[in-house]
């Protein structure tokens, strides 16, 4: 994910996550240095500028690198023409290649089985990279740039980068997809927790049973001392979030949602689905407190985390936290919603060609990038 990535390299630079310009043992020390090498004794370290050793510089060209870079067994390896075939995802070139009816389409391409990106980007013992295409390139009318005057086909070639959001095309590759099946929305922790009331005496009680459970399913940093909230959540256009993971058993992100609203949300009964025979809720917060209080692992997370109903919570409250996120954008988004006509969605469009028209390609990737994360945020 993109987004991530980029606080991560900024940690990795600087050392600190505020920043930490002139400490040793930084990448941004080891910049300085060599730098400094490089130009020799003639020029003074205070001449140079300081936008040399900034993290903007240095992640700009990191970009400039990725950009041209394939990553394999986690590695990132430069590799000429290969790196230049151009991005289309496999889900959207099987819908293209599918003849049936829309409905009929996504029936099949959810029997489609996906294949990893390594697959098709093999590396070899002796550092060779044989890279091939993953889809049939003759039989995909979408492929063909043009004919020429003996009647062939000039092919334009388009592969699948992986599954990664909309983020980090940005920022290793420099564009934004049209369509791209594993795009998320950032969904700020702010959205996540119900407001505290001031002076609550039990909220405040409850959110120190929040940070305990959260510290002993692993779900915080072990270290942390303070509970400063769960962490952002990145949605995708069916409600999965992609710091939940793959693997089985384990849903980090949505354990803590449904952790917190259990806790910390007296309201949340609203929330229930009539017609569910559950136990109360004041029941079932009572359930989490007792395992919390014992301390079992096991306990925390089936009382606190999987109780009857958990997961179609975790949906509600990330619909409303997307609808919050849409009204900040367009007060009149309520209206847009239920008249099936996002006007806001069309401002951004013509906003977006005619900043193609004139050219001005950071503001339209700027543009794409909230077309997209709009449309998510809309379907959530």
């Amino acid at each position: 994910e993109g987004r991530r990535s980029k606080r991560l390299l900024e940690i990795l630079y600087l050392g600190t996550k505020s920043g930490s310009d002139g400490d040793e043992n930084t990448l941004q020390s080891i910049v300085r240095e060599m730098i400094q090498t490089k130009l020799g004794s003639s020029i003074r370290p205070s001449d140079i500028p300081s936008s040399c050793f900034s993290f903007e510089t240095f992640h700009r060209f990191v970009a400039i690198i990725s950009s041209r870079a394939m990553v394999l067994k986690g590695v990132k390896h430069l590799t000429p023409l290969a790196e230049m075939i151009n991005y289309k995802s496999k889900e959207t070139y099987l819908h293209e290649m599918d003849p049936k009816n829309d409905d009929e389409r996504c029936d099949t391409k959810a029997k489609w089985i996906p294949t990893p990106f390594d697959l098709y980007h093999t590396l070899s013992d002796d550092n060779s990279i044989t890279v091939r295409s993953d889809r049939d390139v003759f039989a995909d009318v979408s492929s063909i740039d043009h004919f020429k005057a003996d009647g062939n086909a000039v092919i334009h070639l388009y592969e699948d980068y992986g599954p990664v959001d909309s983020s980090l095309f940005l920022q290793a590759h420099g564009f934004v997809p049209d369509e791209n099946p594993h795009h998320c929305a950032i969904v700020p922790k702010s959205l996540l927790l119900p407001n505290e009331k001031s002076g609550d005496s039990s909220h405040q009680k409850n959110a120190r049973h929040l940070f305990q459970a959260l510290k002993t399913l692993k779900l915080v940093y072990p270290g942390a001392e303070v509970f400063d909230g769960i962490e952002d959540v990145c949605v995708k256009q069916n409600l999965e979030i992609t710091e939940d993971g793959s693997t089985v058993g384990r849903k980090r992100a949505s354990d803590s949602i449904a952790i917190a609203t259990l806790l910390l949300d007296d309201n949340a009964v609203a929330l229930e689905t009539e017609g569910d025979s559950f136990p109360s809720w004041s029941v079932l917060k009572q359930y989490c407190i007792n395992a919390i209080n014992s301390g079992d692992v096991e306990s925390i997370e089936i009382r606190c985390a999987r109780y009857p109903g958990s997961d179609k919570l975790v949906r509600r409250v990330l619909r409303k936290a997307a609808r919050a996120l849409i009204r900040e954008d367009d007060s009149g988004i309520e209206m847009v919603i239920d008249s099936g006509n996002d006007s806001k969605m069309d401002q951004l469009r013509s906003q977006l060609l005619e900043a193609r028209e004139h050219g001005k390609e950071q503001l339209a990737i700027a543009l794409q990038f909230r077309i997209e994360e709009r449309k998510i945020l809309v379907s959530v």
